[in-house]
């Protein structure tokens, strides 16, 4: 048989993401379905019952994304090159941080803060896209308000944070 235990559940978890290429963003359609069959046990059973509202605490800290079904910048993928991938989630600032770093001399930092919508999913409101070199900001784009996504969490516990986002294009005023 297969993994019994959660701790079981996710390191096989973790070993599938690990394998996909590029932070997943290159994985083959059959390992997205091995890696969301795999998924499943961990959110049925997730020991954080509200990680959007009541239970956020569990997600303040700092998250490198090992895997992710999104194609986006802020999934690491920067034309042909994939990044590593952080993000800081600070619970009581009400901020958080995407980072996507190429090599050392390279950075993407997204800003953003959020609205809960209800006990699993915030509403993610994009503030600024920051190039860097070297740790100097080359660039800084700010966001319209309507730069907006949607995160759902389902399954958070001190090591492991699993969420589905959504993202909104904005919709150009004429």
């Amino acid at each position: 048989g297969g993994p019994t235990t959660i701790s079981e559940v996710k390191q096989k978890v973790v070993k599938l993401c690990k394998d996909a290429p590029g932070n997943g963003v290159d994985a083959s359609s059959e390992m997205r379905v091995q890696i969301a069959e795999a998924l499943m046990p961990l959110e049925k059973q997730n020991p954080t019952a509200k990680p959007a509202s009541e239970d956020a605490a569990a997600l303040d800290g700092i998250w490198r994304l090992e895997y992710t079904t999104t194609q986006g910048n802020s999934a690491g993928k920067l034309g042909p090159f994939v990044g590593e991938v952080t993000q800081e989630v600070d619970i009581s600032g009400k901020k958080y941080v995407n980072c996507v770093r190429l090599g050392t001399f390279l950075s993407l930092v997204l800003s953003a803060d959020w609205k809960v919508l209800n006990d699993v999913t915030w509403k993610v409101i994009f503030k600024t896209l920051q190039v860097k070199m070297f740790g100097f900001v080359l660039k800084e784009i700010e966001f319209p308000p309507s730069a907006t996504g949607l995160w759902r969490m389902s399954y958070v516990d001190s090591d492991l944070r699993i969420l589905w986002t959504r993202g909104s294009t904005p919709k150009k005023s004429e």
